[in-house]
């Protein structure tokens, strides 16, 4: 999959394209096709690393909130889900 990474603190500039491992969904969970992700305040003081409710170490993909569409669902979901549109967090990273 295509990813930016915060691979060092700094300002926008340290925000650069690159690829990670295909993510699978585990039991419970789903796959979402990203189509947008939100960056808030709150992950611009951490790529910043500024001090803030939490603490990151990169390298990592920033981004919490995501919107897209199900792919693939993992063990213990609803199959008829696949196809739906979504918005959701991903409990911290990885947008």
């Amino acid at each position: 999959m295509r990813a930016i990474w915060l691979r060092e603190f700094g300002g926008p500039e340290v925000l650069v394209p690159g690829t990670a491992p295909d993510p699978t969904p585990g039991p419970g969970q789903v796959l979402i096709d990203v189509a947008h992700v939100s960056i808030t305040f709150i992950e611009t003081q951490l790529r910043s690393g500024r001090p803030g409710p939490f603490r990151l170490t990169p390298p990592l993909i920033p981004g919490n909130g995501v919107g897209g569409v199900i792919t693939t669902v993992g063990a213990d979901v609803d199959p008829a889900l696949t196809g739906r549109r979504v918005v959701s967090a991903t409990g911290g990273s990885g947008g």
